[in-house]
């Protein structure tokens, strides 16, 4: 079975650090468990409808960054591909800031595609409680922050002399 996925998932956590791991992590899960255990009566199929077409969405937006990212000439990436940062890549090779930001952006996407796989399953088999709502809401939560870190990455990548 093809299971090279895993390496943009171990890819992902082996380069978090603890403040980011907070943010796109613990906010998410904190936000999912609050909402579990108040009590509220919650609405798969209506958070399905609006989630799925958002996270079609950001992954196709996700696509089109790295597009972007990889086809560019800016001076600025060119010197983050050059650029160093205090890791490794799964190879053991030295990490750079560029790879650090494809990782994410790939890291996105396949997030994004296992969202969306979940939500055809779940309106598929009709399946309709709290435990598969908390854990999409934590999933679209957490992909919405690291999109937004992405984002940032890029922004000051393109226009921030490195």
């Amino acid at each position: 079975m093809y299971r090279e996925f895993f390496i943009v998932i171990i890819e992902y956590f082996s380069n978090l650090k603890s403040g980011i791991r907070i943010y796109e992590i613990y906010i998410p899960l904190l936000i999912s468990v609050l909402l579990l255990l108040s009590g509220e009566e919650c609405k798969l199929d209506k958070f399905l409808s609006s989630s799925i077409t958002l996270i079609s969405v950001l992954v196709g937006f996700t696509i089109a960054a790295i597009s972007i990212l990889l086809t560019s000439n800016l001076k600025s990436i060119e010197k983050s591909r050059k650029t160093s940062i205090d890791k490794v890549d799964f190879l053991k090779r030295p990490m750079t800031l560029f790879k650090l930001i494809l990782s994410n952006l790939f890291y996105c996407i396949l997030i994004g595609f296992f969202i969306l796989i979940f939500g055809a399953i779940c309106v598929a088999f009709n399946i309709e409680n709290t435990v598969a709502f908390i854990i999409d809401l934590f999933f679209t939560i957490h992909i919405l922050l690291v999109i937004i870190r992405n984002l940032v990455n890029l922004f000051l990548i393109a226009y921030k002399d490195l």
